[in-house]
């Protein structure tokens, strides 16, 4: 099986103690789906879990610094910006940094010990926006031309489809619908070692509130077709 790593840029929504003055009555908004990915950490653990492969998650809130923004302006929401130069320089190197070198030393030694390795970014999307246009209830993001990416992703949606026929899994929806983040530099960065990445994006509303799947069922079927596509010949 190829080596697998599995990353969540919008684990949660916590804040640190430092920071905490800027979310004052803004309670709702930090849990919302604007501050984290609700489901994205639970479904990336029991992913790393299954595959006994490691997890590199973020530590803070998106609504401080974006961990999966490919640009300055769009990794800082206006909580981020408010905050100093010398407070963001801070925050990247704390967070950011730690983040990408945790995921550069796992492809490196995967890329060096077995010629290729395969990154899931796990993330969730909120059903009830209008910025949500996906219309399935999953998709899968990854670059056309790398194969190691593109083989995994078909494979994978064969696979979900055999194990949830109702559900509906989307390949690369239009940009920018599904954004593959941390994947694309990473794959700049490592091209032609082997690195394959792929983002997967869910429906919030099946950890929210139940529908159309049961959160538990949703996660065995994601896991069941997973298995099946990597032992697949990936």
């Amino acid at each position: 099986m190829i080596p697998l790593l599995i990353s969540c840029e919008h684990a949660t929504c916590a804040v640190p103690e430092a920071n905490r003055e800027l979310f004052q009555n803004e309670e709702e908004l930090l849990t919302s789906p604007e501050g984290w990915d609700p489901g994205a950490l639970n479904l990336a653990q029991a992913m790393a879990m299954k595959f006994r492969t490691p997890l590199v998650h973020g530590e803070i809130t998106k609504l401080l610094i974006d961990l999966n923004a490919t640009s300055e302006n769009r990794r800082w929401s206006r909580f981020g910006k408010l905050l100093t130069d010398a407070q963001r320089a801070k925050m990247v190197e704390r967070h950011l940094a730690t983040h990408m070198a945790a995921l550069h030393q796992r492809i490196s030694d995967e890329t060096r010990r077995a010629g290729k390795v395969l990154h899931i970014s796990v993330h969730t999307f909120p059903t009830n926006e209008a910025v949500s246009l996906i219309e399935a209830q999953v998709a899968i993001g990854f670059d056309p031309g790398n194969e190691v990416a593109s083989t995994a992703a078909h494979r994978w949606a064969k696979a979900f489809h055999s194990c949830a026929p109702d559900l509906s899994m989307e390949m690369n929806p239009a940009a920018p619908l599904i954004d593959l983040g941390v994947t694309s530099v990473l794959a700049g960065q490592h091209h032609g070692s082997g690195y394959g990445g792929l983002v997967l994006e869910v429906s919030q509303s099946f950890f929210l509130e139940g529908k159309p799947w049961r959160w538990d069922k949703l996660k065995k079927a994601m896991l069941d077709s997973m298995a099946v596509a990597l032992e697949d010949g990936t």
